[in-house]
């Protein structure tokens, strides 16, 4: 058996750093993913207008080999006529993500390779039959559900208007046979690499066992010192989306009450943001001064 892993998931997350690092280390079998730039993409995109050779780009890492990247075109296809159409962004992604585990599982079999997988697209590959033993690596990047799940409850009860993106995406509204992929795939998992303390602390709650459950937190560049004198006004940046699982309206209501400098400036940049939040922002943008607070609704 080959000692290479397939790595699975939609979208930039992480900025590759995974399926970078399993390349890097010469460990990368395959990264399935659904809209990246190929060459043959990016040949296309020379032609395209400057902001989209930019997001062309951007969906796309030089240090993983092109031959190992394979692309579910039709998937993001499909999940964008959802979108338009007006489905339930949680139950299409739900449905979609099946695609990306069930490539990953007939990948691994063909070429008798592990699996690294993140814990959307975990469950059709960790559940399925090999002719080999294959290792069973999860990713949990987001805290168990159930967790998830207690403390969004908590906070409603407090916060009862905030709750509009998951108004119709809790657990009891989808399908079970949904729910429980990413709720479950952890109890098929030989390994499980935690993003932090919390979420492993998450996955003990639910049952796991400790020793298979190691924290990876994620890696920064540490800035460099600037020189000269520290500026005399507050500039603090929320990058996110806008909805009650970040936990924007607390930061906004922090702010709110904070005794900051006159010259403070709160800026937002959300991909998406809840009306209620929204028009919490916008009050807390009044009482400051709208100067002193900026909102960006910018493309994913």
């Amino acid at each position: 058996m080959t000692e290479s892993f397939v790595c699975a998931f939609r979208g930039r997350r992480d900025s590759y750093q995974v399926p970078l690092a399993l390349a890097e280390a010469s460990l990368l079998d395959q990264f399935i993913t659904d809209a990246y730039t190929t060459p043959w993409v990016g040949a296309m995109m020379r032609c395209a207008p400057a902001a989209i050779q930019a997001k062309a780009a951007f969906r796309n890492e030089p240090g993983i080999p092109a031959g190992r990247v394979s692309c579910l075109w039709g998937t993001t296809l499909l999940e964008h006529v959802r979108h338009n159409i007006g489905c339930a962004r949680a139950l299409t992604f739900m449905k979609l993500d099946r695609r990306f585990s069930k490539l990953a599982a007939r990948r691994a079999a063909r070429h008798r390779s592990h699996l690294l997988l993140y814990s959307p697209y975990a469950w059709e590959a960790f559940v399925a039959k090999y002719s080999h033993t294959p290792r069973r690596v999860l990713f949990q990047y987001h805290p168990h559900p159930e967790m998830e799940r207690r403390i969004q409850s908590d906070d409603h009860v407090q916060y009862p208007d905030v709750g509009e993106s998951f108004s119709g995406e809790r657990t009891g509204m989808l399908p079970e046979k949904l729910v429980c992929r990413e709720r479950d795939s952890w109890q098929h998992a030989d390994l499980i690499l935690c993003a932090s303390s919390f979420t492993r602390r998450s996955l003990l709650e639910v049952g796991a066992e400790k020793q298979k459950c190691r924290i990876v937190p994620y890696g920064i560049d540490v800035p460099v010192a600037a020189d000269g004198q520290p500026p005399d006004a507050f500039h603090a940046i929320f990058v996110g989306s806008g909805g009650q699982r970040k936990g924007l309206h607390h930061l906004l209501y922090a702010w709110q009450r904070a005794v900051l400098p006159a010259d403070s400036k709160l800026t937002l940049v959300c991909r998406v943001i809840d009306r209620e939040i929204e028009r919490i922002a916008e009050e807390v943008s009044g009482a400051l001064c709208v100067e002193h607070f900026i909102c960006h609704a910018v493309a994913g």
